[in-house]
């Protein structure tokens, strides 16, 4: 099992905050995947146990390919990242209610999340002392150009997790199966393997 603990509510970016309860709530959106994923044993928002947000999940078998990949003969990466591709297009394809965080808020309109979800970003820079001029200028073009970004009118599930280090895979089994994805999960849910 893995015990996961989200940072206390003021030391959250803004376009981070209640991570892991958006996390949470995305579950069951993520049916189309639910034998990858990690299962939820226990969960608490409260804050009366820890004074944070919590979650206790199962472990995945296997190891994230990053650590074993590399070791593993090139002709075995396509069948890998074809895996990788259908699993994006499987849950890419799951509609949601609204555009924006599962958990919300919700946006009427792609443009709305996008505009509001690089201004957080924008927001979290600058916090921090950091310069954030690149990011507005991406924000002032999507608001310029937002009846582009608004062609999009139905809500997808979309997902930034899938990439190689959030997942874990039986690299052994790599050009000699069919299945080869054991799961989807943080970096922390690893086990040692080999190629």
């Amino acid at each position: 099992m893995i015990l996961r603990v989200a940072p206390k509510p003021g030391r959250q970016f803004r376009s981070e905050r209640q991570l892991m309860r958006n996390e949470y709530a995305s579950v069951p959106y993520l049916a189309v995947i639910a034998p990858l994923m990690p299962r939820v044993i226990a969960g608490d928002w409260s804050h009366e146990v820890i004074g944070r947000d919590w979650m206790v999940r199962s472990l995945l078998d296997g190891v994230p390919p990053p650590e074993h990949l590399g070791g593993c003969p090139r002709t075995a990466w396509p069948t890998f990242f074809r895996q990788l591709g259908s699993i994006t297009r499987s849950v890419h394809g799951v509609a949601g209610p609204y555009f924006g965080p599962v958990d919300g808020p919700g946006f009427a309109t792609w443009s709305e999340a996008v505009i509001a979800s690089l201004g957080e970003i924008a927001a979290d820079l600058e916090s921090v002392g950091l310069d954030a001029a690149d990011v507005r200028k991406v924000a002032a073009v999507a608001a310029h150009e937002r009846a582009v970004l608004d062609e999009v009118t139905e809500p997808r599930l979309l997902t930034g997790d899938l990439w190689t280090v959030h997942w874990a895979s039986r690299l052994s089994e790599l050009g000699l199966s069919g299945s080869i994805q054991t799961g989807s999960a943080d970096g922390d849910d690893r086990q040692d393997g080999s190629c």
